[in-house]
């Protein structure tokens, strides 16, 4: 693991003070580059609950501050249009749940200050028509961007995703058997009462599960940052020792998780003042680590670092091929079925994506709307992320491994 910064461990202090009480003395040495982290980590409201302003200039401060009031009215925004959509489906009588954001908050000892993104909802893939419908009428702005497993709209300045699959969710055996994990995800969802309206919200154990599948998804693409550590951390933190394991331990286990709960959670014990679990008490400490820096190197979805966005097609595409050549197949194949997801079934129109996306890139390159792409840098990173999560093992039975 690289050496963790004064910023690095400063941020980590402030969050175990904010999270777990952790009472922590902090001196903020460097305070344009704690922003500037906290920001990236999409953890900054967390993170200066408690900082004094004289700990910053004054042309700072008012920056912070202005951040700081932004993000909280985008927060009660966002907070009301997550009740909204949900009285919205309840009413129409469409089986629904909500998913991340608010579902994520709700298990934060000051939920307003875990930091919004958008608003994400499942409905089974056989609601999905009735659900557009219900939208359009109600003067829902459809994204025109496709996207896998999700449909995008608009409406009042929020941004809405309508999940008709499990975000993270792996392919194969492993997937069908996660598949079926969530098969009753809406059933045992429940509506909770909050202070902006009511919420369908899924149980702890989907909750926990869509976590770490988000987590590991982001992480071996883009990135992660702090907020999905946070949220993992505060989830574990909150559900006594023995119903976390009679809750997640198989499952985990059979799905290849368990190592990776592990390693988050215990990250959670030592750097950010959580109460230790015996659970996680085998926790590989170096892996852990590694897992930390790699955290601090892309923040929040890959955000430091746009390298990290083209080097998840080398870690998620063509692991298994020994060949270079057949490899970077399998890398420009995926990536076809990724942006022309109809090239799946029709393969003639490969090559064409093939030319149409290498013409495009040249056009943008020249344009000055892409940075240039250093292929070589993005293959070492990448054969470096791989090597790294490849000792998480995940989605790999470890019930099997035993």
């Amino acid at each position: 693991m690289e050496k963790l910064t004064d910023t690095n461990k400063t941020l980590l202090d402030l969050l175990a003070n904010t999270l777990f009480g952790a009472k922590i003395p902090v001196t903020i040495r460097s305070p344009g580059a704690l922003w500037t982290e906290a920001n990236l980590q999409a953890v900054f409201l967390l993170a200066l609950r408690d900082a004094h302003p004289d700990d910053f200039p004054p042309e700072l401060l008012h920056e912070i501050r202005c951040g700081v009031k932004q993000f909280l009215t985008g927060n009660v925004r966002l907070a009301n249009a997550h009740a909204y959509i949900s009285t919205l489906l309840e009413k129409a009588d469409i089986p629904h749940v909500l998913i991340k954001g608010h579902a994520s908050a709700i298990w934060y000892p000051e939920p307003d200050l875990r930091q919004l993104g958008d608003v994400d909802f499942y409905v089974a893939p056989q609601d999905v028509e009735r659900a557009e419908a219900l939208l359009a009428r109600e003067g829902f702005t459809p994204e025109k961007t496709s996207h896998r497993f999700h449909h995008v709209f608009t409406k009042d300045g929020c941004r809405y995703e309508l999940h008709y699959g499990i975000p993270g969710m792996p392919e194969g055996e492993t997937g069908k058997l996660c598949k079926a994990y969530f098969a009753d995800m809406i059933e045992r969802s429940a509506v909770r009462h909050t202070p902006f309206g009511e919420m369908r919200l899924p149980s702890a154990f989907h909750h926990g599960l869509i976590l770490l599948l988000h987590t590991a998804h982001h992480l071996t693409n883009s990135g992660v940052g702090l907020r999905h550590l946070c949220d993992w951390v505060v989830f574990a933190d909150t559900l006594p020792e023995n119903d976390f394991v009679n809750m997640f331990q198989n499952c985990l286990q059979e799905l290849g998780l368990w190592r990776f709960a592990c390693c988050l959670t215990d990250l959670g014990v030592r750097y950010m003042g959580a109460q230790p679990k015996t659970w996680a008490a085998d926790a590989d400490e170096p892996l852990g680590d590694a897992l930390l820096a790699d955290f601090f190197a892309g923040g929040n979805f890959g955000q430091k670092n746009v390298v990290r966005s083209r080097q998840a097609y080398l870690i998620t595409s063509g692991r298994k091929r020994n060949s270079k050549l057949l490899r970077l197949f399998s890398v420009l194949l995926d990536m076809i079925y990724q942006k022309w997801p109809i090239a799946k079934k029709i393969k003639i129109l490969v090559p064409f994506g093939w030319a149409y996306f290498t013409l495009r890139y040249l056009f943008r390159r020249l344009a000055g709307k892409r940075p240039k792409l250093y292929v070589r840098k993005a293959v070492r990173g990448a054969e470096e992320r791989t090597q790294l999560y490849d000792r998480l093992r995940l989605f790999q039975n470890e019930r099997n491994q035993k």
